[in-house]
């Protein structure tokens, strides 16, 4: 029932490379979620992947007619953003990391707390889990969710309840965002994502952490 109230199409946006070893839990975490699928699209751009990542995509594209592949030869995130904003369809855009997987109402709160809030950008929270059963790995999980090491970084310690904040992780936003203030700055190859939101927020903008959505 809940699903019925989501009349926006929702546009799924992923910038990856080499993400070989990644990628295919990246993938069958978007496609099983339970947000209508004629009501969404799920844009990739591989920024010239060289370790077999595009070999992994292609049978989803093939097989999954919401799914499209966008080549990024700039290689880097900025312009595959950018490329997915420009060739995106949807009234929401949402965008996720390849390096990631997703809880299958990931897409539907996204699009409900937007639309609820009122604000335009709403995010949630990253469970940080070790790549491998190391000790290395595990030490490095804990420091990226500890405010020793992250300071105020609500969305990667963890909040108990929604809050307005300067960046979150991914983002949902309003389609109508980019058209007033811009694309995301292909100067910057990290941090281009806390740039826009601050340039978001200077604008007059609002952006809110909600803890129910998460992914990890």
């Amino acid at each position: 029932k809940q699903l019925n109230m989501f009349n926006f199409f929702v546009s799924i946006i992923a910038p990856c490379r080499n993400e070989k070893d990644y990628i295919k839990r990246f993938l069958e975490s978007i496609i099983a979620q339970n947000y209508p699928k004629d009501k969404m699209e799920f844009l990739i751009v591989d920024g010239a992947s060289e370790d077999g990542t595009r070999d992994v995509i292609l049978p989803y594209v093939e097989k999954y007619p919401f799914i499209k592949l966008i080549d990024n030869p700039q290689k880097h995130t900025p312009f595959g953003l950018n490329l997915t904003i420009q060739n995106s369809k949807g009234d929401v855009i949402i965008r996720v990391d390849s390096h990631a997987f997703y809880p299958k109402d990931y897409v539907a709160k996204c699009v409900m707390y937007l639309e609820q809030s009122k604000a335009d950008n709403v995010g949630g929270m990253i469970k940080t889990i070790p790549a491998k059963d190391t000790l290395a790995a595990k030490s490095i999980a804990l420091c990226m969710s500890h405010g020793f090491s992250v300071g105020n970084s609500y969305f990667r310690k963890g909040t108990q309840k929604p809050r307005e904040a300067d960046t979150v992780f991914g983002g949902c936003y309003k389609k109508e965002v980019f058209k007033k203030i811009g694309l995301f700055n292909e100067k910057l190859i990290r941090s281009q994502d806390l740039e826009f939101n601050l340039r978001l927020k200077r604008a007059g903008g609002s952006i809110m952490l909600n803890p129910d959505i998460f992914c990890y």
